[in-house]
């Protein structure tokens, strides 16, 4: 787990910081969560008491490469770029999962010919400075091959304090019960265990 460290360490101050889980699939990482896996993850994150808060969002979205447009149910209109700074991907050992750590930056940009259009719902569950998002994209254009995609992603809220070893740890933690959550059967805290000690960059 050190190399995980690492590259939170090189990640330049004020960037955003998160992990994206997904699996390898021809080589390339496939970030799209089957719908069965998901709805178990959602199911086990409901059923959790200690949330400091979940979170519900609606909007349309327009996309071309890394620009997009975001309309809220209120009409107000967000046109960023995000600009990723670094990216790495940690196998899992004994299971599908590669987890991708990507740090990026979000800045104002302004809006170009759409290519893509999709609806996305996102469910968020804060605490203690991470927020694990649900999101599923709806496509509008009726040629996808893959029309709706469920994500997974686990944000660290506040970057800079990642750099504090024991709060760094504690936030790979909360990684590991997302994925230990998606499993079935349910595995026990010493396989997250073994998952958290032997993971590796790939």
């Amino acid at each position: 787990m050190a190399s995980w460290g690492v590259f939170c360490q090189s990640i330049p101050k004020g960037n955003e910081l998160e992990f994206r889980i997904g699996r390898r699939v021809k080589g390339a990482l496939h970030t799209t969560i089957a719908e069965d896996v998901f709805e178990r993850l959602r199911k086990r994150l409901h059923a959790f008491p200690g949330w400091e808060g979940i979170q519900h969002s609606e909007t349309e979205c327009y996309r071309t490469g890394s620009i997009r447009m975001e309309e809220d149910d209120v009409g107000m209109r967000i046109v960023t770029e995000k600009v990723r700074l670094g990216t790495r991907d940690f196998e899992i050992p004994q299971t599908q999962w590669v987890v991708r750590i990507a740090s990026s930056n979000e800045v104002v940009a302004s809006p170009v010919a759409w290519k893509e259009t999709f609806l996305k719902k996102r469910e968020s569950f804060l605490r203690k400075g991470v927020r694990i998002d649900l999101t599923t994209l709806t496509s509008e254009d009726g040629d996808d091959e893959e029309p709706v995609k469920h994500l997974v992603e686990v944000e660290v809220l506040d970057p800079d304090a990642a750099r504090d070893a024991r709060e760094w740890e504690r936030i790979t933690w909360k990684v590991f019960d997302v994925l230990r959550c998606m499993e079935d059967p349910f595995p026990n805290h010493d396989v997250e265990r073994a998952w958290f000690e032997t993971s590796k960059p790939c």
